[in-house]
């Protein structure tokens, strides 16, 4: 008989980065939340194998650089820049990038120059660094790791680029601000600087759970599930709200919606109302968990890799895969090696009909193999899970409806989600 335990695959986001890797002032309002819900306590700081991270091109890993101070890494690093043809580019568009920096930091802003009201993230990189090749092999990787999507179609900024690119358009404004619980906020900023990442033994479901206890609570919050919205009205300073059980509409002072903004234009009233909305794009990303009972099948640990849109041989439009087992945040599972392998993306625009769970596991597997060398074989537990119009992968859409008097969360049901993720409260107006 097999060894009886548990293991954790999880279908969306796992864990977020901590201060000593972002710098976002995000970062400050997420420990604002997790003091006031008093989950401070339950924060876990998983620590990979190793601080490697790869990108697959053309046919074999090539790890990134790190920021180890070390002879060995400073030696590994600069032999990689030598010899891997996908930093092809890159000392001139390193140079390229010194040299416009350097003209934001002009106090006048008279060294500012004219760019158009937004750009593709490949035309605002390639037009800073003069080449386009550093933008293919390397940046396309990681916007596939955080977007699934094309560097040609991305706005430079609406994505992680846009401190970047405010700072080539234009001085970015300074805030300032305090909060009853900045003294929690300080410490857990402060531990933080000590750690590079932030999750919960069960991933993210503890935040969520501690959003919803909290909500919960309230008197002036009510959940409504089920009850899919057909439409949206704004009448008379209100918004109407239909839903499929409502004999008639009901009024709001305000309403946020997190539906994808297509499917939004589908239901605000009157019809075609919201053009610009209903234009707007997605991609679709299947996440497919593998979980080996055999540990040692990974001879490179870390982070995982990302695969560039100009790797060659991509049949099945492979995003990237992470090395789940190298950062585990539940000390109890079982051993084994686990994978997730994302594919989609953008490979599959214009797409009518996807894989199924079987095929898109295949498809994994022959990613895996082919790059990590797995073989077919060796005994997989796995599963997959299809994310339809990934800007919704934040969790099952919903509509926060307020009044000055009360709260309500009506479910709009989107089918396929990727994950529950937490739920906003509305703030009503004073």
């Amino acid at each position: 008989m097999g060894e009886k335990g548990h293991v954790l695959l999880q279908n969306g986001p796992r864990m977020l980065r901590s201060s000593r890797a972002s710098i976002k002032y995000d970062d400050l309002v997420l420990y604002d939340v997790l003091a006031s819900l008093d989950l401070d306590r339950e924060i876990r700081h998983p620590e990979a194998v190793s601080d490697n991270r790869y990108l697959y091109y053309p046919d074999r890993l090539v790890k990134m650089p790190s920021a180890e101070l070390s002879i060995t890494n400073l030696v590994d690093s600069l032999r990689s820049f030598l010899t891997e043809p996908i930093w092809s580019g890159a000392f001139k568009a390193a140079y390229q990038f010194l040299v416009a920096y350097n003209m934001t930091l002009d106090p006048t802003g008279t060294s500012y120059k004219e760019v158009p009201e937004d750009e593709s993230v490949a035309q605002f990189l390639t037009r800073t660094l003069q080449d386009d090749r550093v933008v293919k092999n390397i940046v396309s990787g990681m916007m596939h790791g955080i977007y699934g999507g094309d560097i040609n179609k991305l706005s430079a900024k609406h994505t992680i680029l846009d401190r970047l690119w405010y700072r080539f358009k234009k001085p970015f404004p300074a805030g300032r601000g305090q909060c009853p619980n900045r003294l929690k906020i300080i410490e857990m900023a402060e531990t933080a600087v000590d750690w590079k990442l932030l999750a919960f033994e069960d991933g993210l479901l503890t935040l969520v759970k501690g959003l919803a206890k909290d909500l919960r609570s309230r008197s002036n919050v009510t959940f409504k599930f089920n009850q899919p919205v057909t439409s949206l009205k704004h009448e008379n300073g209100k918004i109407l709200v239909t839903t499929n059980k409502a004999k008639q509409s009901t009024q709001y002072d305000h309403a946020i919606c997190t539906l994808f903004s297509k499917h939004l234009a589908q239901i605000a009233e009157p019809r075609n109302s919201l053009p610009s909305l209903a234009e707007t794009h997605a991609v679709t990303i299947m996440v497919v968990n593998l979980w080996y009972p055999n540990p040692n099948l990974l001879t490179e640990g870390g982070f995982g890799y990302l695969i560039p849109s100009s790797t060659p041989d991509n049949h099945e439009g492979a995003l990237g895969v992470l090395f789940d087992s190298d950062l585990r945040t539940d000390d109890s599972e079982m051993p084994g090696t686990k994978l997730t392998v994302m594919l989609g993306g953008h490979h599959w625009d214009g797409w009518k009909h996807f894989p199924s769970e079987k095929m898109g596991i295949n498809m994994a597997k022959d990613v895996v193999r082919r790059h990590l060398g797995i073989s077919e074989t060796e005994e997989v537990v796995a599963g997959a899970h299809l994310c339809r119009d990934w800007p919704s992968y934040r969790g099952r859409a919903q509509l926060h409806l307020g009044r000055r008097d009360t709260r309500h969360a009506c479910g709009l049901r989107r089918g396929n989600a990727c994950c529950a993720w937490p739920r906003a409260a509305v703030v009503p107006p004073p």
